[in-house]
């Protein structure tokens, strides 16, 4: 017997889970508009030799969001084994 709480069950998991995942994908916009507002502002001190985090492009970038993607998908795996299975 089905009580039609499978969409709003839905909705949920995906309000609650895209959460962190949108988070790591804004993380490279994040740094990107930080990178970038700090060499406008230290431009004398680049210029000086300064040592400014660099810039990294979005290619170089994307492994690493898939590792963290690849990351977070095990660990909810994880979870779900040990609350469906706990004591095998």
């Amino acid at each position: 017997m089905r009580i039609g709480r499978f969409k709003s069950l839905e909705m949920h998991y995906t309000k609650v889970h895209l959460k962190p995942l949108r988070q790591l994908w804004e993380d490279f916009e994040t740094r990107q508009r930080a990178n970038k507002l700090a060499s406008e502002r230290n431009e004398m001190d680049r210029l000086s030799g300064s040592n400014d985090s660099p810039a990294i492009s979005f290619a170089s970038w994307l492994p690493s969001f898939y590792d963290e993607l690849l990351l977070y998908l095990e660990q909810e795996w994880k979870w779900y084994y040990i609350l469906i299975f706990p004591k095998l």
